[in-house]
């Protein structure tokens, strides 16, 4: 006669396991699972808080836009500073400047620029509008 390992889930002389159990162990995993979502649903103060944004901020992203429209970015020298940035509101700024750099052919030209930095503090961007190079 065979003889059958009780631990094996195919041995036809094993017992059911216990309805009750199944279901604590059921809740207890639903239990569980829920308390996860809800910690990982939870922000915390850091992430409340909205980036605020300065005139550097927006001088930097309008001189590197500034920068890549010009013939040679690598030559690029901006004179000014953050004296030619005008605050409109917390997240919009006019950025007013001149900068040196080659043309095609070589020779430094003085330009001057102007442009709207707009930023986006929820989704942590920017848009440049209204450029001007002359």
């Amino acid at each position: 006669m065979e003889k059958f390992d009780k631990s094996n889930p195919y041995n036809p002389n094993t017992k059911p396991q216990d309805p009750k159990k199944a279901v604590i162990s059921f809740l207890i995993f639903v239990v569980v699972a829920v308390f996860i979502v809800v910690k990982c649903g939870c922000s915390n103060d850091e992430e409340n808080k909205v980036k605020t944004y300065d005139k550097i901020d927006a001088l930097t992203h309008a001189q590197i836009y500034i920068k890549s429209k010009l013939k040679s970015p690598a030559s690029a020298e901006f004179e000014g500073g953050a004296d030619g940035v005008i605050k409109i509101n917390d997240t919009t700024f006019t950025v007013m400047g001149t900068v040196d750099s080659q043309n095609s052919f070589g020779a430094m030209l003085r330009s001057n620029y102007s442009c709207k930095v707009i930023f986006h503090p929820k989704t942590d961007t920017h848009d440049i509008e209204n450029v001007i190079i002359q």
